[in-house]
C-alpha cells in the first residue's frame, strides 16, 4: 500500500483561498484552514488544496479499490456539531496559487461528516 502526505507547512503542498479570491494563503500553520459555516454562501467559503506529492506518476494505470484518510483538526468552530468535509478533484497537479480558489475546484468525489474537533480521524 503506497502512503502520501500533505504538511501542513509546507508552501508547496497546502493552502486555502476564499471561494472568489486569488488570494492564497499556503504553507500555513493552519493546514487548509476551515470552510465555511452551515449557510454561508460559496462566494464567501473557503477552498483549500492538498497537493500528494508523486502521487499521479506512482498511481498512474493502477486500480484504487480504497483509500484511507487520516484527518488530523484543531479546535476551532464548534465542538459539540458534526461537520462536513467534501473533496473535490482539483482543476491543476499542483497549487497554482495565480487562480481564484473556484477555478480549484472540479467535480465532487465525496463527502465525509463527523466530530472533527481537537482530534484525529481515520475515514476508509
Amino acid at each position: 500500500m503506497s502512503t502520501f502526505s500533505a504538511t501542513a507547512n509546507s508552501s508547496s503542498t497546502i493552502g486555502y483561498a476564499q471561494y472568489g479570491s486569488s488570494s492564497w494563503s499556503t504553507g500555513s500553520s493552519n493546514g487548509a484552514c476551515q470552510g465555511a459555516y452551515k449557510g454561508t454562501t460559496a462566494a464567501k467559503s473557503r477552498v483549500g488544496v492538498m497537493v500528494f506529492n508523486n502521487a499521479g506518476t506512482t498511481l498512474k494505470g493502477k486500480l484504487i479499490q480504497q483509500i484511507s484518510l487520516s484527518i488530523t483538526c484543531s479546535g476551532a468552530g464548534s465542538g459539540s456539531s458534526s461537520k462536513v468535509l467534501t473533496f473535490h478533484k482539483a482543476n491543476y497537479q499542483s497549487l497554482n496559487t495565480g487562480i481564484r480558489g473556484s477555478a480549484q475546484v472540479g467535480d465532487t468525489l465525496g463527502t465525509l461528516t463527523g466530530k472533527f474537533y481537537s482530534n484525529t480521524v481515520t475515514h476508509t
